[in-house]
């Protein structure tokens, strides 16, 4: 598939992600399970292009826009052709993505060296019928455009909502909207119970899978680039599993001993459920408990394949919301990872930062509260209860957990360094005392994550 054509099938699918409401990278699979006879490299090159082009949208989108767009003597996908390509002249420069990394001669038509100018402007002639004079005054006048806004070093350079910007005031903001500008790594846990990290490495590169060892988790593999898992056998029997360093920090800020009983009240696909149960060598007891049923059956299935018998499932509805009744006051711990906006997930969904609004953002916090003072009625006398969430938003992570402390004088902070220091894991930043820490992309390499400790006193 020539240039031009991978231009227009990833303007295509930029346009789908940003009218839908449904996940970006759930698009994106429909979308090439739609478009079959797109190879390979062609997808690679559409999906990195176009999630770029979505964590850099604000550069994009101002620099694309001229006088020309919506011309109707010129295809509807003007706008998002123009947009796709100030994605890839621009996103070397801001850290956003590679785009020379992703060519390959048979995009084109001959032989000479690459170049992303060049290509673009055969684009904008091939496919939106521009003569050689407008494709070179639209590169001339998307060049001003940056430039302009890299001197005004606005939130628009940034690619950041400034309201957003705004509530992070006591944060280095410019360092963290860099940072989610970079697209995020694939990262995997091992599972202890079954493989070494190191056995686990070794199998990896026997297979042409470059990694290394996570810096912050134990158990935690970071990759290279992105790879097709799925045939991987040591992802097959269960040896690893796909789950990012920061959530995996989470399982550790539990620190549970073998024996305990523990909640996860909002289990999800079970990623920590799993890594609780091979903290526990299996040996506990875990409730994980979600109100979507997808999710569970997944959990379910994930830990017949890594082997797990400690881990059992509950849907919550309306019609079973006594289920848990006989374990108030007695699990020895409580993790609530509560649904959240996804901020810190932004490299991955880039559209989260674009859709999230102050409203949604209160919406949020007054739920995970709600949801947070719900289940620390399981914990036991002098038990544990842990909040995370996956956001970078104070109004959901740190005001949370100070208006739960407030109306609820039976728990009280706990520091993290103890927990964190059981498995020999120390993290930047976090001081002894610490009870609560926000891992940055920036700073820890690893998604956004909030994490609380507390403990209920007897």
């Amino acid at each position: 598939m020539l240039f031009p054509s991978l231009i227009g099938h990833a303007a295509e699918l930029y346009r789908i992600i940003w009218k839908s409401p449904q996940p970006a990278d759930s698009i994106a699979s429909d979308f090439f399970r739609s478009h079959k006879y797109i190879g390979s490299k062609e997808r690679r090159f559409i999906s990195e292009t176009v999630f770029a082009t979505l964590r850099m949208h604000s550069i994009a989108l101002k620099t694309a826009i001229d006088s020309n767009v919506n011309n109707p003597n010129r295809e509807n996908l003007e706008k998002e052709i123009k947009v796709i390509l100030s994605g890839i002249l621009f996103g070397e420069r801001i850290e956003a993505c590679s785009p020379l990394k992703l060519l390959n001669s048979s995009f084109f038509t001959t032989d000479a060296p690459y170049s992303i100018e060049q290509a673009c402007k055969e684009t904008l002639i091939a496919r939106l019928q521009y003569s050689k004079e407008e494709s070179d005054e639209w590169l001339n006048s998307a060049e001003s455009k940056f430039e302009q806004l890299k001197s005004d070093n606005s939130f628009d350079y940034w690619c950041l909502p400034e309201w957003i910007a705004t509530s992070w005031h006591d944060r280095n903001t410019q360092s963290i909207a860099h940072s989610l500008l970079k697209s995020a790594p694939v990262c995997l846990r091992v599972n202890s119970r079954a493989i070494t990290r190191e056995r686990a490495l070794a199998e990896l590169a026997k297979v042409s899978i470059v990694a290394s060892p996570s810096l912050h988790s134990p158990d935690g593999i970071v990759l290279a680039g992105r790879e097709q898992l799925s045939q991987v056998e040591l992802y097959r029997s269960g040896a690893i599993e796909v789950q990012d360093i920061g959530s995996q920090l989470i399982g550790y800020a539990v620190a549970p001993d073998e024996h305990w009983q523990i909640l996860d009240a909002c289990a999800g696909a079970g990623g920590k459920s799993l890594h609780l149960a091979a903290l526990q060598n299996d040996l506990g007891g875990i409730i994980s408990t979600d109100i979507e049923f997808k999710r569970l059956r997944e959990l379910d299935f994930r830990a017949k394949r890594a082997g797990v018998q400690s881990v059992t499932t509950h849907l919550l509805s309306q019609k079973n919301e006594k289920i848990l009744q006989k374990y108030v006051g007695k699990c020895d711990a409580v993790l609530v990872d509560a649904p959240c906006s996804g901020m810190g997930t932004a490299r991955r969904m880039p559209m989260v930062k674009w859709r999230l609004t102050p409203s949604l953002v209160a919406k949020l916090a007054h739920k995970q509260l709600e949801i947070l003072t719900e289940k620390s009625m399981y914990v036991r006398q002098g038990g544990v209860l842990c909040y995370a969430t996956c956001s970078l938003m104070p109004q959901e992570n740190e005001q949370v957990v100070n208006s739960f402390l407030e109306k609820n004088s039976q728990f009280v902070l706990e520091p993290l360094t103890p927990a964190f220091a059981k498995y020999g894991i120390t993290i930047e930043g976090l001081k002894e005392h610490d009870s609560m820490i926000t891992l940055f992309p920036d700073i820890h390499g690893t998604d956004g994550f909030f994490i609380s400790r507390m403990r209920k006193v007897e």
